[in-house]
This record gives C-alpha cells, sequence and structure tokens, in this order.
C-alpha cells in the first residue's frame, strides 16, 4: 500500500504512545479509526544487536494443524521470524541474527556471521525444515549460550545479545534442566519468551525471560498460531533498545522526516506526527488511502 511516500522515525518509546494518539485524534477530529484510513503503524529498530531466535520445532507443531489444511502452523512460526528480521538492519556492521531449532534435540542451522543481508537471511529462514518429535527446550538454551554466542559463530563482544524463544508446549526432554539453562543463557543475553497456545505455561515463559519478567514486556503469550502477528510491535518494541545504528536503511525515494524531540514529552512528540499526516497527507486522508511506517 503506496501514499504519502514519507516515513516518520520514532526511537524506542514511541510508538505505543504514537499509536494511541494518533487512533484518539483520527476518532474524535476526523470520525475515522486507522483501519479505515488503511493506517499501517509499522515499528522499525535501528539498533545493533546480535539477536539469536530460538524456535520450536517439536511434533505438536504442526499436529495442530487445521484439518483442512488452510494454514500450516511452522510455516507461520517462519513468517514471525521474518516479521522481526525486517524490524532491524540487517548488515554485518548493524544487526546480526542467527537461528536454533529445537525438538528431540537441537540444531543451529543459522549462525550470526552466515546472511548479512535481509532478503537472504529471509529465504535461509523459510527454508528452515520443520523437525517434529518431542520439546527439549533445555538443550535450544544450550545450544544458544554455548554456540550462537560463540565469538566463532559471529557474536560480538561490543554488541548486546538477545534471545527470542518461540515454543507451544512445555519441555517434555530434560525437564529438570529448562530453568537452570534458562539461567545461563541470561547471564549472557537478555531473553525474551513467546508462548503459543494455552499449552504454554506462563510461569515457564517468565522464569525463562529475564528480568523484570513483565508479561507483554520480557514474555508474550499468543493464543493460537494465527495470532503470532498480533504481538510483533511490542515485541519490537521491546526489543529494540540500546546502541543506535549509524546507518539505518532508508529505501527507495522515501522523504525521511526525523523527529528531536529536544526533551519535550511524548505526548508533545505525538502530535508532531499528526501534524505532518494533516500538512503533508491531506490528499491521500480525503482518499482514505495513507500508510504511515513509524521508524526508530
Amino acid at each position: 500500500m503506496v501514499a504519502c511516500g514519507f516515513t516518520l522515525t520514532a526511537w524506542a518509546p514511541l510508538y505505543t504512545n504514537v499509536q494511541m494518539t494518533l487512533s484518539l485524534y483520527l476518532s474524535h477530529h476526523l470520525h475515522v479509526s486507522l483501519t479505515q484510513l488503511n493506517i499501517s503503524l509499522i515499528v522499525e529498530c535501528f539498533t545493533r544487536a546480535d539477536i539469536c531466535i530460538v524456535v520450536d520445532s517439536s511434533g505438536s507443531i504442526r499436529d495442530a494443524n487445521p484439518p483442512d489444511n488452510r494454514f500450516d502452523n511452522w510455516n507461520l512460526i517462519l513468517q514471525f521470524v521474518t516479521g522481526i528480521i525486517s524490524a532491524f538492519p540487517i548488515s554485518e556492521q548493524d544487526t546480526r541474527i542467527g537461528l536454533i531449532t529445537f525438538s528431540n534435540n537441537a540444531i543451529f542451522p543459522i549462525p550470526l556471521n552466515k546472511y548479512y543481508r535481509e532478503a537472504d537471511l529471509k529465504k535461509a529462514v523459510m527454508n528452515v525444515n520443520y523437525i517434529g518429535g518431542t520439546t527439549n527446550t533445555a538443550e535450544g538454551l544450550e545450544l544458544t549460550r554455548m554456540s550462537c554466542f560463540n565469538p566463532a559463530n559471529g557474536d560480538r563482544p561490543d554488541v548486546q545479545n538477545i534471545a527470542i524463544v518461540i515454543t507451544d508446549g512445555i519441555p517434555t526432554v530434560r525437564e529438570s534442566d529448562t530453568r537452570p539453562e534458562a539461567n545461563k543463557l541470561k547471564q549472557v543475553a537478555n531473553v525474551l519468551a513467546i508462548g503459543i497456545t494455552e499449552n504454554a505455561e506462563k510461569s515457564l515463559l517468565k522464569d525463562i525471560s529475564s528480568a523484570p519478567q513483565v508479561e507483554n514486556s520480557n514474555f508474550f503469550s499468543a493464543p493460537d498460531f494465527t495470532s503470532l502477528q498480533t504481538i510483533l510491535n511490542t515485541l519490537i518494541t521491546e526489543t529494540c533498545d540500546g546502541e543506535i545504528s549509524t546507518s539505518p536503511p532508508i529505501a527507495g525515494n522515501t522523504t525521511v522526516v526525523y523527529i528531536d524531540t529536544g526533551g519535550q514529552g511524548l505526548c508533545h512528540l505525538s502530535y508532531f506526527y499528526i501534524l505532518t499526516i494533516l500538512l503533508v497527507c491531506a490528499p491521500h486522508l480525503a482518499n482514505k488511502n495513507l500508510t504511515l511506517q513509524a521508524q526508530r
């Protein structure tokens, strides 16, 4: 969806505030919603980080596929991972992303130093094989700590480490090792945990995650596989923190509007977004066809 042809950039704390303020303003003053105007508020991150995504590939993933096969749960998980990739500036100098899968055992198909182009990384993720079998979460966490966050595989000592664990259930192998391995991983990385379906116990997700272990901040729950995308922006907002990349990716002929808070409150800043929409996008508002990207 192409409309105004500009990108609004926002830093870490801005996404939720901007979304709320825009929704309230459009509702009260224009009597329309973000959806009616086709406004898509997208979080993008300029943070430098080494991110290891740890994905459950046990049998329960595809066991829960719908009988009519209208979608595939494994494919939905991989699409979610590519959504995470899209939010970061992928390059050797900026953000590196690796992937580990686990079922009976853990596998390390994508090291941090294997792909430095977003398109190549996404293609590799979508080609990661589904395994099936049991749920050896402990080995997935252990392999993440020992191999993914390892200088030999691209981990950098001067860049923050982030681990994102995605699972749809409870461990069925080395169950007693899960929490100890999570604690070891938290010594070298900021860990976020995502549970899919009610089978993923919130108490375990909380224990796997880093402090302060708050739901929708350090650990997340999706009621089913089709709902994963609904937590993506919140996840990115919580993940995107740290050193800012010196070369944020700007595509095509986009006109970028950089806004410096100058010490102003977030509420003040949100109204700069509204003003920009009204000034630049008036024709598109009239046509109800506007895309807004909030980058940070």
